[in-house]
């Protein structure tokens, strides 16, 4: 989905921000702490359906003006946006060291965009896979210890070719028994659940224009037609294709 689509960004002019007569008159009144809070909890909350609903309901956001410039109005905007949805997603339970990473990551995004749309789109994205990020990590924490330690070694091996002997010899386990614990406590076989993080990082490298035989490379595809081909299985889309409507 594109949430730039949902959200519409307005900048109050100075001399209306300058008298509330104006404001009123205008209807343009900075967004208010409360909506912002709404918002920004589903970011904690892992909640990517209340994120989607609450911007939906949102609709309008006015925001004073930092700069003359749109590019630069924009970009200010969205690193805003950006630094209180990473603070939220730290009190979610996202560890610091991946907030910040993707703070900087996206920062870097915005600012190697070329149009105020393409930064809304940019941001837009980034804070979804943000929520969802701080979902998956609330239900690692769930999860047994020994699963927690090989999904650990999963994440940390992606590039790598990974069997069920080597999660099972990280986690301190027999492959049989890691494969029949896994199963049961996530509803997906091993080999599954690495497909499905391989392929959730190689979503996560296109909306940062990687190109797809660096995607390979850095999430342990064999070739771009085998990532093809397991990408649509899981997306429904092409890799090009989701870049087309995602970028």
């Amino acid at each position: 989905m594109k949430v730039h689509s949902l959200l519409q960004l307005h900048t109050i002019p100075e001399r209306v921000a300058d008298s509330p007569e104006l404001q009123r008159e205008s209807g343009m009144f900075h967004t208010r702490y409360k909506a912002e809070i709404r918002l920004f909890s589903h970011i904690q909350y892992g909640s990517v359906e209340g994120l989607l609903r609450e911007i939906q309901e949102l609709g309008d956001v006015f925001v004073g003006m930092m700069s003359t410039r749109e590019l630069r109005q924009a970009q200010y905007a969205a690193v805003s946006a950006v630094t209180l949805a990473t603070r939220y997603a730290i009190q979610g339970g996202l560890s610091e060291e991946k907030a910040y990473r993707f703070s900087d990551e996206t920062i870097r995004a915005v600012d190697e965009a070329k149009t105020a749309e393409e930064i809304l789109s940019v941001c837009g994205q980034k804070i979804l896979l943000l929520t969802e990020m701080v979902a998956q990590e609330k239900q690692k924490l769930r999860q047994p210890p020994h699963i927690r330690a090989c999904m650990r070694y999963i994440q940390e091996h992606l590039h790598e070719k990974i069997t069920a002997s080597d999660a099972a010899k990280a986690c301190g386990l027999s492959a049989d028994y890691l494969s029949r614990l896994f199963k049961e406590e996530t509803g997906l076989t091993l080999a599954k659940y690495i497909q499905s993080r391989r392929l959730d990082y190689a979503r996560q490298l296109l909306l940062d224009g990687v190109d797809v035989q660096t995607i390979c490379d850095k999430c342990g595809i064999r070739s771009q037609s085998h990532f093809i081909s397991l990408f649509k299985g899981e997306y429904g889309m092409t890799p090009g294709e989701f870049c087309r409507f995602y970028r």
